[in-house]
């Protein structure tokens, strides 16, 4: 299918590519970044296909990676408190978004996170959404 080596845990960066047929030059919203490059669903996309996009994640020890792995800015900040209208704004600037991600811990902060975002006023092509429901919660 692809020439390239993913990163992701669950490939969801080969189903995002293939999702969008190897679009170059992508969005993308990623809400827990976690480590920039190992198992980042967002990595891939920057590096080999030209995507450009914000990371959030809680972690100092995490974030603090990022400057110099990656191109892209990652926010050091609880996503659940985010302004995410502002946020868009300031490093996307369109109201169009190729890929949402969202995985925080504990689970149901993800849902907490997903509710501060106005889809009145942004779409995305595709949004992963890890749900935790395989570990018996709710």
């Amino acid at each position: 299918m692809f020439n390239y080596q993913s990163t992701a845990r669950e490939h969801q960066d080969l189903f995002i590519l293939s999702m969008l047929n190897k679009k170059r030059s992508g969005t993308y919203l990623e809400v827990g970044g976690a480590h920039p490059i190992i198992d980042s669903n967002t990595y891939l996309l920057e590096s080999s296909f030209g995507w450009t996009g914000v990371s959030i994640e809680w972690s100092g020890d995490l974030s603090s990676i990022w400057p110099g792995a990656r191109q892209n800015k990652c926010i050091c900040a609880d996503a659940t408190l985010v302004d995410y209208d502002e946020l868009i704004q300031r490093h996307i600037s369109k109201n169009h978004i190729d890929y949402l991600q969202l995985d925080i811990d504990p689970p149901h902060n993800t849902f907490k996170a997903l509710l501060k975002i106005n889809f009145f006023k942004y779409s995305f092509s595709v949004i992963t959404y890890e749900h935790d429901a395989y570990n018996g919660g709710e």
